[in-house]
């Protein structure tokens, strides 16, 4: 479904499955299941893109902030992490622990059983996109080994910023800056677009840096990067200057251009490193029904700006 139409439905929907749950939807492990395995209760929250293990009642919904929980298990700990939502359809997937990927619908309870046989942090995504916070919704399980202490920090303060207001831009390149942020493609590309963001069972390992977008297009000189940027920034048409290109290669820059743009607007599937293992959790969605075309021209001026030149 469309983000944008599934977070309207969303609001909608949100009162009706309040209005019938409990006071409180989300209790972390507060019971245990029939086995006497402990049991975590988490809840998905779309506006604040969150699987939070704070309650999450009717009255408190729109008035609260719910922060992603840090889950904290034991190697050989039999744990049930029951799954609810409080709004919208979500997903939960956590790859390195073979749990997952499953929906979590309004109104329903969603069970999944794990062991852990190892220490760790892992990784665990939200895989139905849910809304604008959708890229933010991901948080740790935390595998503690025998006698470990717990850590005294258990959970994280939220991180997505589309309840911020947004500034009076200067140039286009800082509404790019402003949309990577915003968007999430920060969670995904690092700060700057910098990269090293581990995607499980990805082909390349990590999602793909953009602060080399530059080089990428073939602007191999900073002037020639500056002047791509002052031209998007006056909204040029940069395809009418291929009779009289401003600098050498413009042609395979242009190329280059339009492709980025097409792979914007129409995302990109992450390609298995090992075709019979799982989903990578990170994938490159379509987000032409979201940028508008000065929308994705920011985005790609702002990524430009981002080559390392002095670096070098």
């Amino acid at each position: 479904m469309h983000a944008g139409i599934q977070e309207v439905a969303g609001v909608v929907l949100t009162a009706a499955v309040l209005a019938g749950l409990p006071v409180a939807v989300a209790s972390h492990e507060r019971s245990r299941g029939p086995s006497g395995a402990r049991v975590i209760e988490l809840t998905g929250v779309m506006k604040d893109g969150a699987w939070t293990d704070q309650p999450v009642t009717a009255a408190s919904y729109w008035r609260s902030h719910y922060r992603p929980a840090t889950v904290e298990l034991r190697v050989g700990e039999e744990v049930v992490l029951r799954l609810k939502s409080a709004d919208v359809t979500h997903g939960f997937y956590v790859p390195e622990l073979g749990l997952g990927p499953v929906e979590v619908e309004p109104g329903h309870v969603v069970e999944l059983r794990v062991k852990p046989d190892r220490p760790g942090e892992f990784t665990y995504y939200c895989t139905a996109v849910c809304g604008e916070c959708h890229h933010f919704m991901r948080g740790i399980i935390r595998v503690l080994g025998d006698g470990a202490p717990a850590p005294a920090v258990a959970s994280a303060e939220g991180t997505c910023p589309h309840h911020a207001p947004a500034p009076n831009f200067l140039s286009l390149a800082e509404r790019g800056a402003h949309l990577f942020r915003t968007k999430g493609c920060v969670k995904c590309h690092g700060e700057g677009g910098k990269g090293g963001v581990v995607n499980p069972n990805y082909l390349k390992d990590t999602v793909p840096a953009l602060d080399e977008l530059a080089e990428r297009m073939m602007l191999f000189e900073r002037s020639e990067a500056e002047l791509v940027v002052g031209l998007i920034e006056q909204r040029a048409d940069l395809t009418s200057l291929a009779d009289k290109p401003p600098f050498p290669r413009y042609g395979g820059f242009l190329a280059q251009y339009g492709a980025i743009e097409q792979l914007i607007r129409s995302g990109n599937p992450a390609a298995k490193k090992d075709p019979a293992g799982p989903t990578p959790p990170l994938q490159m969605p379509a987000w032409g029904g979201q940028l508008s075309a000065e929308d994705i021209d920011g985005l790609i001026a702002y990524l430009i700006r981002q080559y390392p030149w002095d670096d070098e």
